[in-house]
């Protein structure tokens, strides 16, 4: 099994929370981390906000399927 299987599943297994439908870029971050290749960032406001975990989206850097997307969480 490869890692981006292997992130599937996890996704699978993790239900993830509602998204705040208050939430916006202003309010609110979202991180997001490719597992292959290590880019690592804020979603972009234009793909804000997402649902947590495994990116629906291939890695704008290596392409692979293995981006993970955190919860959303208000700015400090």
């Amino acid at each position: 099994m490869n890692r981006t299987e292997t992130l599937a599943l996890l996704d699978m297994l993790a239900p993830a929370d509602e998204i705040d439908p208050s939430a916006t870029v202003a309010t609110h971050q979202q991180m997001m981390a490719c597992t292959m290749c290590g880019l690592a960032g804020e979603v972009p406001p234009e793909h804000f906000p997402q649902v947590p975990g495994l990116w629906d989206r291939p890695c704008p850097r290596c392409t692979n399927r293995a981006v993970w997307v955190t919860q959303l969480r208000q700015r400090t």
